[in-house]
């Protein structure tokens, strides 16, 4: 069994040729999971009367700065190993051999995503919750590109109870291949379940939920999922004696525990009405909980006509009826 699948595993991760180059199947996994995402964003946009051309736009500029800060992060801890040689440093621009830390990939991507926001106008943490789903579907896709790689496993497995897939996965590890903890399978299972619950909310009560809930819902889970992991996992990238990777996790899940509860206390708002209005260009209504979220916040009279139900919460809420002085000043003119 042991040596059929290391024969297995040595095939799927030498990839295959098309027109005399060299595909990795780790590459095409990934690529996949891309377009996957890219698929799903395009359908719950379309829901959320956002355009098509705004989110190429976004699936690019995340996607490149996801990749960049995916590498760079998996690199620059690894000083020794990529920038003591030429080679090594060549080696830092080549993907296919695997090392993309999604640490460093979504906050980058993220960086992406808001400056596609801030050219389109649009509300960075609606489009944010627009988003999450599809990074887990991407995820969820993407983790297989680990099994065929032969990484992100954890411990040895001893025990033969549990010395066969789905509980481990054989990979090479300290010269020689030996049953090992399957975490990307472990975390792909996860990252599905939060996929399944992030659906639900998007098809059923998002219009209900305040805006950035599902985007820090998201850091909670995959904070609280991977720092788990981290027990398990070998080669870490250790600070002293900490796990730097599982430490970031933590930190980031309890920052957004604090967040989703000042969200959900009304404390911190994500979107002003002006960014509201801005986002959809006064095509529609807004959400029944808008009218909570935007108390106290000053408006100005200057703007462009709000649609019949913003204006009447503008009306309620500030008192400014613009309109009103108008209407007043015409029956002014029509009394005299």
């Amino acid at each position: 069994m042991g040596s059929f699948t290391s024969k297995l595993m040595c095939e799927i991760s030498k990839g295959f040729e098309l027109f005399g180059m060299e595909i990795r199947w780790y590459g095409v996994i990934l690529t996949t999971g891309m377009v996957c995402a890219l698929f799903l964003m395009l359908f719950l946009a379309k829901r959320e009367k956002v355009e098509p051309d705004f989110c190429l736009s976004t699936f690019l500029f995340a996607i490149i700065f996801a990749i960049f800060g995916a590498r760079l992060f998996f690199v620059v801890p690894r000083f020794n190993e990529y920038f003591t040689t030429w080679e090594g440093f060549a080696r830092a621009f080549n993907i296919s051999e695997g090392g993309l830390t999604i640490i460093g990939g979504i906050p980058m991507g993220a960086l992406g995503v808001y400056i596609s926001c801030r050219i389109y106008k649009k509300s960075f943490f609606r489009i944010t919750d627009l988003i999450v789903p599809c990074l887990l579907l991407g995820q969820v896709i993407g983790r297989w590109g680990n099994f065929v790689n032969g990484e992100l496993y954890g411990f040895e497995i001893t025990n033969d109870a549990f010395a066969k897939f789905p509980f481990a996965v054989w990979v090479y590890d300290n010269g020689h291949y030996a049953w090992h903890a399957a975490n990307f399978f472990y975390e792909m299972m996860l990252n599905l379940v939060m996929l399944i619950i992030m659906l639900t909310l998007t098809f059923t009560i998002k219009k209900k939920l305040k805006v950035g809930f599902l985007s820090v819902l998201y850091i909670i889970w995959y904070g609280v999922v991977r720092g788990l992991l981290e027990f398990v996992k070998v080669g870490q990238l250790m600070w002293g004696s900490v796990r730097a990777v599982q430490f970031i996790c933590f930190l980031c899940a309890a920052i957004g525990i604090v967040f989703l509860v000042l969200l959900q206390l009304g404390y911190v708002k994500f979107e002003t009405p002006v960014m509201y209005e801005r986002h959809f260009q006064l095509v529609h209504e807004p959400p029944e909980y808008v009218e909570g979220q935007f108390d106290n916040i000053v408006t100005d009279d200057t703007e462009k006509e709000a649609p019949k139900g913003f204006k009447k919460f503008l009306n309620s809420f500030f008192d400014s009826n613009p309109n009103g002085k108008k209407k007043e000043k015409q029956d002014d003119k029509k009394d005299e």
